[in-house]
């Protein structure tokens, strides 16, 4: 496949030119004039490379991967690697494009400000290949250059001829969201054993048995050691080692009711919902716990849905910072009811779930038999600017 489209070749003043030529030609034919002669000559040589430069343009971009990652605020440079070939090897245009209104380009013209993208236009002068574009973060979201295109005019300015850049611009340029204070983690980040029963302890390793002791009536019954027992004529229970396995499960919702109780759209405080996740997010790298989140946004895997795996450390955070600012308003979503069917078996095996625009009673109603798990559930509020946690 072709890199680049030849969309429009125009030639108007070569058309006026020509005009010119011909009646210079027909005034000739009568005065016979050597320097008239010489300059029809001329002319005619300027159309032969006006047309062969246009024929024969050749134009390269660089399109290597790669993510800039900035805060709102920040700033950062965009590089172009832009190579044009021809047999005058130098060429004049305007480079032009689009690109999503959670960047601004400072030295780039504005020709169109639209609600979610803008259009740009750049001078691309001769003898350079590299044009940088002074990059500001404005707010939380995802941009990608599109539409691509370059207006080239050869060496006479006779002409021009548009190129359109047909393959995906692989430079993506994340604005990640602000970490905004959350307020009442203080039960969230202790490692107190909670006081609620539960099927299995995240706070014992059934294979790590440090030894026995005698039987009560409490002790469940899978935690009887028959080998020891049979050995000592009495009910053994096992004695396990502690051990803290804390995996934050957060569960995001997107949506929210209209004002009709049926309309669902985009959640009015999704920004603040985001800033907030981007704080716990933080906060459970430095608690040294596991997270992972999933979102009711529909995506190409498994679970047909957005989310990210379990994992921990700064890397993990960045995954995580990441995935939130790719959230689009524009996306398709996911019915909350159909959202935590999908993910029920994880939040079985999860040690502390999150809601986030959810309700814990939503959940019960869509999975009864997860009330006999016991789970410790929290739901993160973001009415205020830095956020609430409560226990339910």
């Amino acid at each position: 496949m072709r890199t680049w489209a030849k969309e429009i070749f125009t030639y108007e003043r070569g058309k006026l030119l020509l005009v010119f030529v011909v009646f210079l030609t027909i005034w000739n034919y009568f005065l016979l004039s050597i320097p008239l002669s010489i300059m029809l000559v001329s002319l005619l040589v300027l159309f032969f490379i006006s047309n062969v430069y246009h024929k024969y343009f050749v134009m390269e971009l660089g399109n290597n991967k790669r993510i800039v990652r900035l805060f709102p605020g920040e700033f950062s440079t965009l590089t172009f690697h832009l190579k044009g070939k021809s047999i005058v090897p130098v060429y004049y245009g305007k480079l032009s494009f689009q690109a999503s209104n959670a960047i601004m380009l400072g030295n780039a013209k504005q020709v169109i400000e639209r609600r979610d993208m803008n259009d740009y236009f750049y001078d691309v002068s001769s003898g350079r290949n590299e044009y940088e574009f002074e990059i500001q973060a404005v707010k939380r979201g995802r941009a990608v250059l599109r539409e691509i295109e370059i207006q080239v005019f050869d060496p006479t300015f006779l002409g021009s001829s548009s190129y359109k850049y047909r393959p995906f611009y692989r430079t993506e340029i994340l604005v990640l969201p602000e970490l905004k204070a959350v307020n009442g983690i203080e039960k969230l980040l202790s490692n107190e054993v909670g006081s609620k029963p539960s099927t299995y302890s995240y706070f014992q390793d059934p294979l790590m048995i440090s030894g026995v002791r005698d039987y009560t009536p409490n002790d469940s019954f899978q935690q009887i050691h028959w080998k020891a027992s049979a050995r000592m004529g009495t009910l053994q229970t096992k004695v396990l080692e502690k051990t803290t396995h804390r995996k934050w499960t957060f569960v995001l919702n997107i949506l929210e009711q209209g004002r009709n109780g049926l309309q669902l759209s985009v959640a009015k405080d999704l920004e603040k919902r985001l800033s907030h996740l981007a704080y716990l997010f933080q906060m459970a790298e430095k608690q040294g716990a596991t997270f992972e989140i999933y979102v009711n946004i529909l995506a190409r895997n498994d679970l047909q849905l957005l989310h990210l795996k379990e994992g921990s450390g700064k890397d993990h955070v960045i995954r995580g910072l990441e995935l939130l600012a790719r959230i689009d308003h524009m996306s398709a979503t996911v019915r909350v009811s159909s959202f935590i069917k999908k993910i029920d078996m994880k939040l079985r095996q999860s040690s502390t779930v999150i809601l986030c625009g959810i309700s814990k009673d939503e959940v019960f109603e869509t999975i009864p038999q997860l009330q006999g798990y016991m789970l410790p559930f929290y739901v993160l509020s973001s009415t205020m600017a830095e956020g609430v946690i409560e226990s339910c």
